[in-house]
Parts: C-alpha cells; sequence; structure tokens
C-alpha cells in the first residue's frame, strides 16, 4: 500500500510542477494539497493522525484522505486541461491574411557618399516602414499567442512594440496585453504615434483592425451586439469614438472567453483617428454619455458581416 502510495505522490507531483510552469495556480493548489494527502512519510509525527482515529478509525481516515486527495486531483486537472487546449488552439490556428488598405506613404530617401550609410540592418529591409509592422503577415489577433507575437515583432525596432510593458506604451504603436498563460487580450494600435500613419480615415482604421479580430472564435462563441457612434455636444470639447461590441452567445457562454469583445475606434476633432483598442468591455463613463458631455449617434457596423464569405 506504502509503494502504491508514492506511485501516486509522484503522478500527482508532476502535474503540479506542469500546473506551476503553465502558471495554472489554481491546479497547482489543488495538486499540492493532493501530494500533501497522499505522501506516505509522516512530517508532523503520529500525534495528529492518533487523535483524528480515535475518532473515525484508521480505515476510515484513509479512505477519506484517498477520496479528498483524488477530488483535488480532479479539481486540478480540469483547469489544467483546458488551458493546454487553449493554448493549443493558439498554436494551431492559421493566421489570417493581412488585410491590405489603399493607404500609401512616402519615403524620402538621401544619397550620399559615406559608403557605411548605404549599409542596411536586417531590421530595416524586414519592416521599412510602420504599416509593414502593423500588416506583418500572420501576425497574432485577438485571443493569439503572445509568444507567436515575438516571433512575428522581435525583429522590428522595439520601440514600435511594447509587449505587457506599460511603460513603453506612451511611444509604441503597438500595444500588447496578454493574461498569465500568454493569450492576447488586449490590443492597442496607436496611429497618432506614428508620422506616416497619424492622417489615417476612420475606414483605413477599421481595414486595419479587422485583421486583428479573430474570426473563428467570434463567429463560433460571439453574436453581434451592438455600434455607435459617442460624439461629444460641443465640437470643441473632445474627441469622437466609434464602438462595436460583440457578446458571448449560448456556445461562448460554457467557455472561458470574456463576456464581450470591444473595438473602440478614437477620433481627433479633424477625424484622423488616433488609435483603436480591442478588449474586454468599455471606459466606465460610456455607460453615462450624457452626464460625460457626450450623447449617442447612430452608427451601424458589423465586422462579422462585412467580411462574411
Amino acid at each position: 500500500m506504502k509503494k502504491f502510495r508514492w506511485v501516486l505522490f509522484v503522478f500527482t507531483a508532476a502535474f503540479f510542477f506542469s500546473a506551476l510552469s503553465s502558471k495554472v495556480y489554481i491546479s497547482v493548489i489543488c495538486f499540492a494539497l493532493a501530494a500533501l494527502l497522499i505522501i506516505p512519510v509522516k512530517p508532523f509525527g503520529n500525534l495528529i493522525k492518533l487523535k483524528i482515529d480515535q475518532k473515525t478509525g484508521a480505515e476510515i481516515r484513509r479512505i477519506i484522505s484517498i477520496v479528498l486527495a483524488a477530488v483535488l486531483f480532479i479539481s486540478g486537472f480540469i483547469p489544467l486541461n483546458h488551458a493546454g487546449k487553449r493554448m493549443k488552439e493558439n498554436q494551431e490556428r492559421e493566421p489570417r491574411n493581412p488585410v491590405m488598405t489603399t493607404i500609401t506613404s512616402t519615403v524620402e530617401t538621401t544619397t550620399t557618399t559615406v559608403t557605411t550609410v548605404t549599409v542596411q540592418t536586417t531590421t530595416e529591409n524586414k519592416f521599412p516602414t510602420d504599416l509593414s509592422i502593423l500588416t506583418a503577415e500572420g501576425h497574432p489577433t485577438y485571443y493569439g499567442s503572445m509568444g507567436n507575437a515575438h516571433r512575428i515583432w522581435d525583429d522590428a525596432n522595439l520601440q514600435k512594440i511594447s509587449f505587457d510593458e506599460s511603460n513603453q506604451k506612451r511611444r509604441a504603436i503597438i500595444y500588447l496585453g496578454s493574461t498569465s498563460g500568454g493569450i492576447i487580450n488586449n490590443i492597442e494600435i496607436y496611429f497618432n504615434q506614428s508620422k506616416e500613419l497619424n492622417n489615417l480615415s476612420l475606414d483605413d482604421a477599421i481595414q486595419i483592425a479587422s485583421s486583428y479580430l479573430p474570426y473563428d472564435i467570434l463567429n463560433k462563441y460571439y453574436e453581434f451586439s451592438d455600434s455607435y457612434c459617442a460624439s461629444p455636444k460641443d465640437e470643441n470639447d473632445g474627441e469622437t469614438y466609434y464602438v462595436v461590441s460583440y457578446q458571448l452567445n449560448e456556445s461562448g457562454k460554457s467557455t472561458d472567453y470574456d463576456g464581450s469583445v470591444d473595438i473602440i475606434f478614437e477620433l481627433s476633432k479633424e477625424d484622423k483617428v488616433n488609435y483603436f483598442s480591442i478588449g474586454f468591455g468599455t471606459p466606465h463613463w460610456m455607460n453615462r454619455l450624457d452626464f460625460n458631455g457626450y450623447e449617442e449617434v447612430k452608427w451601424q457596423y458589423n465586422f462579422l458581416e462585412s467580411t462574411a464569405s
């Protein structure tokens, strides 16, 4: 019996370290408690067990500890298994083809007699413009893998991209936030921080935002909720916002996906897009537009219908 308990302990310990490396902390706690119940050694002596045995009996105490360990093991295995499936889905997901926009950029070149100036690095060849970074082939989408984001963009100018680093957010044109499991749960694209892209229209920005949406997940687990324009009552009093929202359908409610996916575009007073974001929920002030000096203006747009084949 003792040898069998050692086998169970080693098996549970292996799952403990697997959960620890995957950062699934609920599973880590469950496997740790299960391992403590199963391990045959007696770190606290016989006093506690003797007191329990006097009231319940040794056999009942063993059965309870084994049953409790089994419950803890199953409770830890379920979230670990689900996290593994989510990571596998993101790794196997085929990248969407980047949406090509009609944006044109002018690159000024300067001829010089210094021969060293003509030498170009690999980074400059791969991403010569900010637009080439945004539309990089195979770039990740919302709910995609942060590991894939590094694979695509680690050769780009690091000042242009911020990976979970809020201190670089003010300078970057791309900001990515992720969960502890490496799943992207926030995307922000700042056109106004690029001299090349600070003159885009809403239609241009919508085309770029479209390439960052996970259409396979949206079509399966979400449904269109609402779209509208939040316009300042005083035209000189602030920026204008365009919002498109999707909420979980019945199939999605049984998953771990967030309750909504919200795409928000901010436009300057000159009707040029400052940035757009893809994430869960809208800012609190949008819940009381009138109180904050805004009004809702009718605006219809649905990414799912616009890209339906």
